[in-house]
């Protein structure tokens, strides 16, 4: 057999490098795939990547950049006029809001795409025009440690009458059950465009995630449902009650101080929680983060100094100084704003969306605890001014009747006097 014969049959033993992709797992779901690479050029302008997924999967997503917010997304969901179809929606998310639809964005849906009638698995095989230099964010084609983003909705077979079918690119999604991100080393993805199969040769290697790296995604959603409930704690009940802690005569110095001060405390490390979240996910300015800062400075700092100063001057003079009326008010408007505030939070999470899940229905109960909380404070407040009031009418009636009383004595006596001088 001449040499030349050979070739063929050696090429097909050696792996080939022309669909090298960079491909990797969520944690625990071997049944979920995503798969990035770069077609082989020496100025490549599009990105590859394949996205594989089970029937129970409503909707599934990849995104370039390091968070949900500002990430440049592609959704994927089944389509509605046709059960083998799917849809591809890019989205960005210009904060901590529902990912909208990105106008600019050019991709195609490539051939291998669509839904498997028997299995219901999902694949999409997507080119993206706009993912190098574009709205998507400039990505270097050989950058060793550029930043994706993945997340899915799963759903109940039970519930599979109400699964996310449409052909509408700006489709209202739920919230998403997993997310998380990844380190791609886009220099070992290449890929020849005239290659039958793009997605071939997968290189799990060239994938890390990041929480892998001590960066734990998730815990930034634990440390968003401590702080909400840490604030909501101190803003809801425990200022607003241990401030009528005053009216009702407790002492200042052994009820009304320590325990805001244990409030203090408790709202403190909720804007710690706060602050570390807002941190990592880059600062973006937002009423939320900058409102909460200026709050808990305002507690922690000028509060206490209010509080001090009128204590001391009631020691030396007795009543109430311009200080009293200042630490009273600025408490009272700052527990609104926290609880106000708290509205903000949740809308920055996306939460003021239906389609937001469990988060949707916390803020709906976040209105009605605090709708229901204003009430009864103001009730509450009102009825100790009533009390005090009557209470401090009676003591000055029956101060008034001391005195009355001791005049009418006194006029008693000068009369028995003076009729003793008469009869004599």
């Amino acid at each position: 057999m001449k040499p030349h014969k050979l070739l063929p049959w050696v090429s097909a033993l050696v792996p080939s490098t022309t669909a090298r992709t960079a491909s990797f797992h969520p944690p625990h779901r071997a049944d979920i795939t995503f798969s990035i690479s770069v077609p082989s050029s020496s100025n490549p302008s599009s990105l590859l990547f394949r996205i594989q997924a089970q029937k129970s999967i409503e909707w599934i997503a990849l995104a370039q950049g390091t968070h949900m917010a500002n990430a440049n997304m592609f959704l994927v969901y089944a389509s509605q006029s046709d059960p083998s179809n799917i849809t591809v929606s890019p989205r960005a998310a210009p904060g901590h809001v529902p990912p909208r639809y990105n106008h600019n964005a050019r991709v195609a849906l490539l051939s291998h795409s669509g839904i498997d009638i028997v299995t219901g698995d999902i694949t999409a095989e997507i080119e993206c025009f706009t993912c190098l230099k574009g709205y998507g964010g400039f990505m270097d084609p050989d950058g060793a440690e550029t930043r994706w983003v993945w997340a899915f909705k799963e759903i109940n077979e039970e519930d599979e009458e109400t699964r996310l079918r449409s052909d509408d690119v700006t489709a209202r999604i739920a919230f998403h059950d997993e997310f998380g991100r990844v380190i791609v080393d886009l220099s070992r993805a290449r890929t020849d465009s005239s290659s039958k199969d793009l997605f071939s040769d997968p290189d799990f290697d060239a994938v890390h995630p990041v929480d892998q790296t001590g960066d734990d995604s998730n815990s930034k959603y634990d440390m968003a449902i401590a702080h909400g409930v840490l604030m909501s704690l101190a803003f809801f009940f425990l200022f607003p009650s241990f401030a009528l802690s005053v009216p009702l005569g407790y002492p200042l110095m052994k009820i009304h101080a320590p325990l805001q001060g244990v409030t203090l405390g408790i709202a403190l490390l909720g804007a710690v929680l706060g602050f570390k979240i807002w941190n990592s996910a880059g600062r973006n300015m937002h009423p939320h983060p900058i409102l909460g800062l200026i709050l808990i400075s305002i507690i922690l700092l000028i509060q206490p100094m209010l509080g001090y100063f009128q204590h001391v001057h009631f020691l030396r003079v007795g009543g109430k100084s311009y200080f009293a009326y200042m630490h009273r008010w600025l408490g009272r408007v700052g527990i609104l704003l926290g609880v106000v505030n708290g509205i903000w939070g949740f809308a920055w999470v996306g939460a003021a969306d239906r389609g937001a899940g469990w988060w949707h229905t916390a803020m709906v109960w976040y209105l009605v605890v605090a709708g229901v909380g204003l009430v009864a404070y103001v009730s509450v407040r009102g009825w100790l001014v009533l009390v005090l009031e009557r209470k401090r009418k009676g003591v000055l009636a029956d101060i008034q009747r001391r005195v009355d009383g001791g005049y009418r004595d006194l006029d008693e006596d000068e009369d028995e006097d003076v009729g003793e001088i008469v009869v004599r």
